[in-house]
């Protein structure tokens, strides 16, 4: 189905103004809003299309966010016109413009309607904008599986930095918010995975829908099979930990083994290229490894400026974050040629990219990997570059330090330590035993323990920053690993 642009009903001519005026006091509040720590000076309507379906009108607008760091933000704001009378919202967060009677209100305050989207992809459907096209793929949806009762239609019910809707326990939708032009690696490495290697750990892609203008491609939405779980590893590890039970600890030691197992099994996985040359395993080369310690350097110093930019006002963390920047040199030191010269030896894959707790689910049958977008953070051609096996492996290794560190209320210090390197030497044991004979660990495991001092060192160094902009009650626990090494 092709529906031509419409443009916007002529009642609707206050729509612009209203949509702007409403995004720059509530972009700012969103997990997915990009730029935390800057100011919006400006939202512009760049492009939008309508479409009308039986339960209403649709409008998909493209904004633009001007900061006062004299950068741009562009955002995918899916919207539904709703009866006032029937829709109302208390939080001063809700993205909500007023039309008469009526109010145009973002799709994630309202999951159920976003059933007409699965619609879109199923039909393989395009829609003209006044700019370009929102163009709708069908990977494998079946059109008359579409039936779904609105009270089994759920968004995920906490802030990310995408927004999830769940249709019946069939189907999962993340919708991309940021607009990024380019490849998105959760759709191409998810599609590798599940169509090429095989890869039965992670859900399959069933469709998508791309922005297409002038600028290039965007990924706006993808729809993934649903896989039953009780939750993400994350919160499985913390409720356990929080309980604070011996038998429990040990149970999560056992997860560990395997998480560590299934880590090896994806890189074992996304190191078959099948003939595809994005896959294809390349020798590492001195430009690697330069590009590795700028990335290093790079990293440290946007932590640095940032947490110089945080001793304004975090009086909590000033002491902690002076240490941090005291600590600089050592932590430049570690990026040292000697220290990088094993890196040579290895081969570069592709990798999930920004792999912890959270972007693992617990199933009946173990644990499945989900989200491969990488880095936030980071560009598209940044996370679709091939890289090291390790920088998955320390990120898990990280996760674990903060699912022990959050969950330390209450605990001694000695008992959380200890848990914490049998959880390391578990993981790392596994990880190791199935990938020891591939090129993308060294042949020592000491080695490779040493090799992971670095990685898990830059992961903490953007989780620094990371913290800084989004969480800053959190920011002591990357602090506490750094001033460490």
């Amino acid at each position: 189905m092709v529906s031509a642009y419409t443009g916007l009903p002529g009642e609707f001519s206050d729509f612009k103004r209203g949509l702007e005026e409403t995004l720059i006091r509530t972009l700012p509040t969103k997990r997915w809003f990009g730029k935390k720590s800057s100011k919006i000076i400006s939202v512009s309507l760049r492009d939008e299309c309508t479409l009308n379906a039986e339960d209403g009108l649709y409008i998909f607008t493209f904004v633009d966010a001007e900061t006062d760091e004299h950068t741009i933000e562009s955002y995918f704001i899916p919207l539904v016109v709703v009866d006032g009378f029937e829709y109302s919202s208390s939080s001063p967060q809700s993205i909500l413009i007023k039309l008469g009677q009526s109010v145009a209100v973002d799709l994630g305050e309202v999951p159920y309607r976003s059933t007409n989207l699965l619609e879109l992809v199923a039909n393989a459907s395009v829609l003209e904008t006044e700019q370009g096209r929102i163009r709708f793929h069908n990977l494998g949806m079946k059109p008359h599986a579409l039936t779904i009762p609105e009270a089994n239609v759920t968004s995920s019910g906490v802030e990310q930095s995408n927004v999830s809707v769940f249709f019946d326990k069939k189907y999962f939708m993340k919708q991309y918010r940021h607009i990024a032009y380019g490849i998105n690696p959760d759709l191409e490495v998810s599609e590798f995975l599940s169509h090429r290697a095989h890869f039965k750990n992670t859900p399959e892609p069933l469709g998508y829908a791309v922005y297409e203008s002038r600028l290039g491609e965007a990924l706006l939405l993808t729809v993934f099979e649903y896989v039953e779980n009780s939750g993400d590893g994350w919160t499985h590890f913390t409720r356990i930990l929080n309980r604070k039970e011996e038998q429990g600890r040990i149970s999560l030691l056992e997860d560990c083994s395997e998480l560590g197992s299934l880590t090896a099994k994806m890189h074992i996985a996304l190191s078959s290229s099948l003939g595809d040359s994005r896959f294809e395993p390349e020798p590492v080369s001195n430009r690697d490894v330069q590009d590795w310690r700028n990335t290093y350097n790079n990293t440290l110093r946007a932590a640095l400026q940032t947490c110089e930019k945080a001793l304004h006002s975090d009086s909590l963390h000033k002491p902690m974050l002076k240490k941090f920047l005291e600590a600089a040199p050592a932590l430049k030191e570690l990026a040292s040629e000697g220290n990088l010269s094993l890196l040579l030896s290895l081969n570069k894959i592709r990798v999930h990219g920004d792999y912890h707790l959270a972007q693992v689910l617990k199933t009946n049958s173990g644990y499945i990997i989900v989200d491969f977008e990488g880095e936030p953070l980071k560009s598209l051609e940044e996370r679709g570059r091939k890289g090291f096996a390790l920088k998955d492996v320390a990120g898990m290794l990280r996760s674990m330090s903060y699912a022990a560190n959050y969950s330390m209320g209450g605990v001694d210090d000695n008992w959380a330590r200890s848990w914490l390197e049998q959880a390391r030497e578990r993981f790392i044991n596994s990880y190791w035993n199935n990938v020891k004979t591939l090129k993308i660990v060294p042949d020592d495991k000491h080695e490779l323990v040493s090799l992971l001092r670095l990685f898990e060192a830059e992961k903490a160094l953007y989780e620094v920053r990371y913290e800084l902009e989004n969480r800053p009650d959190w920011v002591h626990i990357p602090l506490m690993a750094l001033l460490k090494t």
